[in-house]
């Protein structure tokens, strides 16, 4: 750790860690992902690691078709948001900030339009500036999804990434509802969803940044999915919180399961407890190691 940082964030990290190890060593550990709740925080600044199942098809859906028609990634949130608020998927979020003068503009301004744009409150929490980076580390310790969006210094940058306090936004803005946008696939049903999501250009360093996300009606918290081809050929997945990380997934199962979804035809996925079934078309392009 550095030496030139406050020791009480270095301490906080120390604590982290331990906490970390402490659940790995019990089976749960909590990956969660980038966004809480709805594309606002998209547009309002950083969000906290969260889950990816309130990111409904359809508020992707939203999305797309206002980027198509005028390009712009802000409008696009907008209509994200405002379709999970239609849904009840999101009535609120919840902002650490800076106190005092910071603070002002998601109380007077950013806030209050995000409101009228979308329905959506806005909460800002406030704090001194050196409480801020502890307190995201104690939430995230804590699981307690109680910061939707973070606002990070770029001095913490690293510690958050590194951590797992925050990950990529990218595979927010890559879905769709089958092939149609970059490196990505999803496939839904009335029995549950799966996406995939690639980033065959490392983006965001050497570390793999591709996930598997799945949902089943039957099986709300899988640990395990397999995806098994009509060849008979599987590949055993670990899941935490619906999603199957690249970087934490065996190389070699992480490759036999992109080569069904290249192969296309019919394939399952399937749980200890539930399963879903599709048949698809070949994608020769799918680009996902």
């Amino acid at each position: 750790m550095s030496e030139t940082r406050d020791p009480k964030h270095n301490e906080m990290l120390r604590q982290f860690v331990e906490s970390r190890v402490k659940r790995m060593m019990a089976g749960s550990i909590d990956r969660r992902t980038f966004l809480k709740k709805s594309a606002a925080a998209a547009a309002a600044g950083v969000g906290a690691a969260s889950l990816f199942t309130s990111f409904t098809p359809s508020a992707v859906a939203a999305a797309r078709k206002v980027l198509q028609q005028t390009g712009d990634s802000a409008e696009a949130a907008v209509a994200a948001a405002r379709k999970l608020k239609e849904e009840g998927k999101v009535e609120k979020l919840t902002i650490i900030s800076e106190a005092a003068l910071q603070a002002e503009d998601p109380k007077v301004f950013s806030g209050p339009l995000w409101k009228e744009l979308t329905g959506i409150d806005v909460e800002v929490i406030e704090k001194p500036f050196d409480e801020m980076f502890p307190t995201m580390v104690q939430e995230h310790i804590a699981g307690t999804g109680a910061i939707d969006v973070l606002q990070v210094v770029p001095l913490w940058l690293a510690d958050c990434v590194n951590q797992g306090i925050v990950e990529p936004l990218s595979f927010f803005f890559r879905l769709g509802e089958r092939t149609t946008w970059e490196n990505a696939y999803a496939l839904t049903s009335e029995a549950g969803e799966v996406r995939l999501v690639c980033d065959p250009d490392r983006v965001f360093g050497p570390t793999p940044n591709g996930a598997l996300v799945v949902r089943f009606l039957k099986d709300a918290a899988p640990d395990m999915v397999v995806v098994l081809a009509k060849s008979g050929e599987q590949a055993r997945l670990p899941v935490k919180n619906g999603i199957s990380a690249q970087a934490t997934a065996d190389a070699a199962d992480w490759a036999k399961m992109v080569a069904t979804f290249r192969t296309g035809g019919e394939f399952a996925l399937v749980t200890s407890a539930d399963s879903l079934t599709f048949e698809t078309a070949p994608l020769p392009d799918l680009a996902c190691e």
